[in-house]
């Protein structure tokens, strides 16, 4: 597969590294027939390395596109699941993660175009996608804004037959990319394109910037570059910046002895964008252990704020943000951890299982009980939510709360979670949604209108839920009702469901007291 001299560069991938891709694909110069037309394609999301054996990688993508053309058309879609590629011929194994334009080719054909094990030296060739690269440069240097980064240079030339509906055009191509030496990912790839018709007259220019950015590792710097560039000076003043920097907000550590008597030292770090937690082992006591990892997974995928305490392998807290409520979730069973992880991401007010100082503004009573099938509710009025109830929920919540919301609906109905509403003559009167986890749902956010309360909504959006958790396989749910809302506690008690623990909102700056924050 690989020609010219050995390998120059590159080393095989490891289970749990992410990373982020964004690319953005455009068309102008349009003459002739495609005279005045431009379009726009752009997508963006995640990828993890989930295993990685003598032959096989597996990774999941999660990838969201959008589409727009200056004659209106539009389109969005979104690549997720989860692929493998071979690790010697680097082709995949099934499906591909190429999108629409690949959906009817054989992916045994196709080469894994992030990531080259082996890079070869000036000259070799190596597959990706499908397409041939040959190494340009063995030792080149790629700008990521104003950092210079050591890189290999590949490149690809050459020309094909497109087909439209305007007919048949010929297309002369260049493709040039650049990949990480030191851990063989791709760092970013330009493709240009002009097309000139054959049988009609028009033509256009199509180009391709794709960019990759390393969540949990990183790439090397030339720091011969950045010398040569911005001087002397000029380095000692980004050094001095970065030490103040990283003294202020780089990880730090902190000396725990722990519950059996044995002292550790975790680091506290913030989690980069787009990175998660799925392959770390967590070991704190918490009733929200199952959905913490997914938690983490949604707050990055909206570039909320994430901190975590890492010992080796083992997490042991995190520390969420929500700006849209300007709170945080606190997830620690160590109560001098929490009050060093709260004060390193500077957060006032915060979500947590155990008491710690502050002004307690609410207690949350934490309720477990089990699913059943056939509770019986009003199948006329409650339903299962869909996207187009977006709206009609934001409009309700924020009128019940008092609060932006609208981040936190958004992500929730174009997730995984469960959602129902209960409408009456069109409108939404209320609303309740669950996170899944295999042995355990978690129901959240129950919501109803104030004129509809005490006619047994609640229960009926309750009971909708449970029974969609049974239907599932799922045999406990879990829930969190204030101390003050007796209503929605005996709804749950007369499920059988009982209290387990409790959990806080909590304020270290001034007092919210009466806040009509809720728990996301």
């Amino acid at each position: 597969m690989l020609g010219g001299a050995a390998a120059s560069g590159g080393q095989a991938p490891h289970a749990g590294q992410r990373f982020s891709v964004h690319e953005v694909v455009t068309v102008d110069g349009g003459w002739g027939d495609y005279y005045d037309y431009s379009d726009r394609s752009e997508s963006s999301g995640t990828y993890e390395i989930l295993t990685v054996d003598t032959h096989q990688v597996r990774f999941r993508a999660n990838v969201k596109w959008t589409f727009s053309g200056s004659d209106g058309a539009t389109d969005s879609g979104r690549i997720r699941g989860v692929f493998t590629f071979d690790r010697v011929e680097r082709t995949y194994v099934g499906d591909n993660d190429l999108g629409e334009a690949y959906a009817g080719a054989n992916s045994s054909t196709l080469a894994v175009w992030f990531h080259i094990e082996h890079i070869p030296a000036l000259g070799g060739s190596v597959p990706s996608s499908d397409q041939q690269l040959s190494v340009a440069e063995p030792h080149a240097v790629v700008w990521r804004g104003a950092t210079p980064l050591e890189s290999t240079r590949l490149v690809d030339r050459g020309g094909f037959e497109r087909n439209d509906s305007y007919g048949t055009a010929y297309a002369t191509y260049s493709n040039t990319l650049y990949f990480d030496p030191h851990t063989g990912y791709l760092i970013t790839a330009d493709y240009s394109e002009d097309d000139e018709g054959i049988d009609f007259i028009g033509g256009f220019h199509l180009h391709t910037v794709t960019e990759i950015t390393p969540q949990s590792f990183g790439f090397q710097v030339s720091w011969w570059m950045v010398g040569a560039t911005y001087g002397l000076g000029l380095g000692v003043l980004f050094v001095v910046i970065g030490l103040v920097v990283h003294r202020r907000y780089g990880p730090r550590r902190v000396r725990l002895v722990t519950f059996d008597g044995t002292t550790v030292r975790p680091k506290l770090r913030r989690l980069g964008t787009g990175q998660g937690i799925h392959h770390l082992r967590l070991s704190f006591r918490s009733y929200y252990s199952p959905f913490v990892a997914e938690m983490v997974e949604r707050a990055a995928e909206a570039k909320e704020r994430v901190w975590i305490a890492l010992d080796g392998e083992a997490l042991r807290g995190v520390v969420i943000g929500d700006r849209e409520s300007r709170t945080v979730s606190l997830y620690a069973d160590d109560p001098r951890l929490a009050d060093e992880l709260l004060r390193y991401s500077r957060s006032r007010d915060f979500f947590s299982e155990i008491g710690l100082e502050g002004t307690r503004v609410e207690t949350y009573d934490l309720y477990v009980g089990g699913t059943r099938a056939r509770l019986g509710f009003d199948g006329q009025l409650v339903r299962p939510a869909t996207p187009k109830d977006g709206p009609a929920i934001v409009t309700l919540a924020k009128s019940v709360y008092g609060v932006a919301v609208q981040r936190w609906v958004d992500r929730t109905l174009t997730s995984d979670d469960l959602a129902f509403v209960a409408e009456y003559q069109g409108a939404i009167v209320g609303f309740g949604f669950c996170n899944i986890s295999p042995q355990l749902g978690r129901l959240y956010g129950l919501t109803v209108h104030p004129t509809w309360r005490n006619r047994g909504v609640g229960a009926d959006l309750v009971k909708a839920r449970i029974e969609a958790l049974a239907a599932l396989g799922i045999p406990q749910a879990l829930t969190e009702v204030a101390t003050w809302n007796t209503p929605s506690a005996r709804i749950y008690q007369q499920l059988g469901f009982t209290v387990a623990g409790q959990s806080f909102l909590t304020s270290r700056g001034q007092s919210r007291g009466g806040s009509p924050v809720f728990r996301r």
